[in-house]
């Protein structure tokens, strides 16, 4: 085994300091300290604040005003990252920056994790066949606030119980699938990189993404980046001697995994994970705490829909253990803010099954939490 770099090279002493404090026991099953600890080599003659702790709850300042600081103080934007967990609430910190005018960027994020990949995706297929009803409903869903799920499903009920209506006509009257099956004809008669090009333009998706995807310039990258996706497609097609097709084309989307790009001035946004290598002057940790501060959203989050579960804890031993999914339907209505009845929680709370998932839970934010430091 090579040997540990037991040297910070970059980070303050309060950062090592706490570095050490935090994993050395919370790593402590799973690794020995001379592979957690570190040692600091800058020293902080400056006296500048390395640490900042901060709860953001309706009647504090959001992540905004803790960016809007350390502008004031001098930083630029592209000098500060905010980590989060998930894509989704990369999403909303987007929002937040720029209701209040900070640019910031998204770079790294596959285009198929936007709000504009699966729109795309829905409008080349129904390019491919106009009887697609769930492409169609997909459309629908992402581009008009009227239609919910529950009239889209009626819509359809409908239209297969009248006898003289056709699968054309399913949603004909959303206003984006009416421009495109308007334009449907000359589309099918074009290469599938002039079909892309000429249906971003002609359905004008650059005015559609703005209104669907938080940040319009992320938006806005990723149907370019689909755009000259598909110029390379078929040059690959071309090499590889493969007839080119529109559903050739988004199964080569999903292999390739391509990336947005947003403002390569603003502030940095990314995911732990997608985080890993790269270094700001100030990073912003958040959701740490999301899931595991609240015990009715932990039993909620841990024990309901699928999740992969270790029979053991990983060792220095054994990191390989089994695994199997457990798979627990959610019962209890739709909404953020609707949990476990009172009842059924507490029986939940007292399992081992809970028990265990929760330090899963509690585990996870520690990784996270180690891969931001």
């Amino acid at each position: 085994m090579d040997m540990p770099l037991d040297t910070s090279w970059r980070s303050l002493p309060d950062i090592v300091d706490v570095n050490n404090a935090v994993f050395e026991r919370t790593f402590a099953s799973v690794l020995e300290k001379k592979n957690i600890h570190l040692n600091p080599h800058r020293q902080n003659e400056k006296g500048e604040e390395a640490l900042r702790y901060f709860v953001v709850r309706k009647e504090a300042p959001g992540v905004a005003e803790h960016v809007l600081n350390l502008l004031h103080q001098g930083a630029k934007p592209n000098e500060i990252a905010v980590l989060a967990s998930q894509n989704n609430k990369l999403e909303a910190l987007s929002a937040e920056l720029k209701s209040v005018g900070i640019p910031c960027s998204r770079e790294g994020v596959s285009v198929l994790e936007s709000s504009v990949y699966p729109l795309v995706a829905a409008l080349l297929r129904v390019v491919g066949s106009s009887k697609d009803a769930l492409s169609k409903a997909t459309v629908a869903y992402l581009t008009e606030a009227d239609w919910g799920i529950r009239q889209i499903i009626e819509t359809k009920i409908l239209n297969d119980a009248d006898a003289l209506a056709k699968a054309d006509d399913y949603l004909a009257n959303v206003p984006l699938i009416a421009q495109l099956m308007a334009i449907r004809p000359r589309l099918k008669q074009q290469s599938v990189a002039s079909l892309v090009e000429s249906m971003i333009i002609e359905l004008n998706l650059y005015d559609v993404v703005k209104k669907i995807e938080a940040d319009s310039l992320f938006g806005i990258s990723c149907l370019q980046t689909i755009t000259s996706m598909a110029r390379t497609y078929e040059e690959h097609c071309v090499q590889m001697n493969l007839p080119a097709t529109i559903d050739g084309y988004l199964a080569y989307l999903e292999e390739m995994q391509p990336a947005g790009s947003g403002d390569p001035d603003g502030v940095q946004l990314h995911t732990y994970h997608s985080c890993k290598g790269l270094q700001w002057k100030y990073v912003i940790l958040t959701s740490l705490n999301t899931d595991v501060d609240n015990i009715k959203t932990a039993v909620k989050r841990s024990m309901y829909g699928v999740h992969a579960v270790h029979t053991n804890e990983p060792s220095v031993e054994n990191p390989y253990l089994e695994v199997f999914v457990r798979l627990t339907p959610w019962i209890y209505g739709p909404g953020v803010k609707t949990y476990v009845p009172e009842e059924v929680s507490c029986k939940i709370e007292e399992s081992g099954v809970f028990k265990s998932a929760y330090q899963a839970m509690l585990a996870e934010a520690n990784r996270l939490f180690y891969v931001g430091m």
